[in-house]
């Protein structure tokens, strides 16, 4: 399943663990809260993650939602890389003289973070784009490491490379 953060940069790390407090309220941390997502139900990803996020699609709902989408795939991957490519400049903190490894896959996700690594090298950042399939045992020397390995469609297993 894909996952997407309800949290992600919203308020200070405070403002973050009060709403955490309030979600979780006055239970037992043995008691736990469950929420409805499709028919499933699931444990609360709070508790579960340490941060609130929500199962949004499966892998087969997720190639539905590619095939209706009005703009071609490429126009979309245009799109995500861009965006993965503004977060990683915001993480890093400019370009100059940054080292950006990018570990991607074959699918679309792969495809995100190579647009992202096209984008980052446009801007001055030093890129290497690695092969997901199989990983290395060890990523290069970098500033920041971006997983473009696989998304929802992924099968069997996956060993992380040392950084």
């Amino acid at each position: 399943m894909a996952w997407r953060s309800t949290s992600a940069r919203s308020g200070t790390e405070p403002e973050r663990r009060q709403r955490a407090a309030a979600h979780l309220g006055n239970r037992s941390r043995r008691e736990p809260c469950v929420h409805e997502v499709g028919r499933e139900r699931d444990a609360c990803p709070l508790e579960r993650y340490g941060r609130a996020v929500i199962p949004i699609m499966t892998p087969a709902e997720m190639a539905a939602a590619d095939a209706a989408a009005p703009e071609p795939v490429e126009v979309l991957i245009g799109r995500a890389g861009a965006a993965v490519a503004r977060a990683a400049l915001g993480v890093l903190g400019g370009s100059y003289g940054r080292r950006v490894v990018v570990l991607a896959g074959r699918g679309n996700n792969g495809n995100d973070g190579r647009e992202a690594a096209r984008r980052l090298g446009l801007r001055g950042v030093r890129v290497s784009v690695i092969d997901a399939s199989p990983p290395p045992d060890r990523l290069p020397a970098c500033d920041l490491v971006i997983d473009a390995a696989y998304g929802t469609g992924f099968r069997g297993s996956f060993s992380r490379p040392s950084v």
